[in-house]
């Protein structure tokens, strides 16, 4: 599914990634970066993923809970 489209980057809706979707993607190479990622559920869900990028209307949100798990 993925590799088909020969590009290096995925962009789902936070809405739309599953677990099972990122280790596809993975396998394929891709980079995920994960978008609408706005509310403090989301933005756990994809740090426990660990996708590569959150793309958010509030990155102090995203930011203060990196910070707070040690990544900062």
């Amino acid at each position: 599914m993925f590799d088909e489209a020969g590009g290096s980057l995925w962009c789902p809706n936070v809405r739309d990634l599953t677990a099972d979707d990122l280790a596809l993607a993975r396998e394929c190479g891709l980079c995920v970066a994960v978008w609408t990622v706005n509310e403090p559920a989301d933005i756990e869900r994809m740090i426990d993923l660990q996708v590569d990028a959150i793309v958010t209307d509030y990155p102090g949100r995203v930011q203060r809970r990196l910070i707070d798990r040690g990544f900062g």
